[in-house]
């Protein structure tokens, strides 16, 4: 999902706003933690005391969103990739801007995994804990 423009609030960093509802989420944020570092800051929707005009609480608990200083939001794999910038895979954010291919497979699966989050949860559960 491309960026969208919104006022929201005034950021000092990136904010990943995730599914707090969903197992699956909470083993990805801790992994995902340790590659961020403290250079993005996270936090279930359910918790999050903002709002977005352009973002329902459905939307919220479809995939995940990642809220930039300058107003930008960007939804999916869109999201994941531009909040690991400042990683060792920064490389993903690049390809995604770049690669028009990357972008629609980065998002098919992504839309995969996301309907099928369970199954995934599963997965993750024998190399993951939960709690984030």
């Amino acid at each position: 999902m491309r960026s969208r423009k919104t006022d929201v609030l005034p950021l000092e960093r990136p904010l990943l706003v995730w599914d707090g509802d969903c197992d699956f989420c909470k083993r990805c944020v801790l992994l995902w933690r340790r590659l961020v570092k403290q250079n993005v800051d996270d936090c279930p929707y359910q918790e999050c005391s903002m709002q977005l005009d352009s973002v329902s609480s459905e939307q919220f608990a479809r995939r995940v969103y990642l809220l930039e200083p300058g107003g930008n939001h960007l939804g999916g794999a869109s999201a994941v990739y531009r909040s690991l910038a400042s990683t060792r895979l920064r490389f993903l954010d690049r390809l995604y801007s770049k690669s028009h291919t990357f972008a629609a497979i980065s998002e098919t699966v992504y839309a995969f995994v996301a309907r099928h989050r369970s199954v995934f949860s599963e997965l993750l559960g024998a190399l993951l804990p939960k709690k984030a």
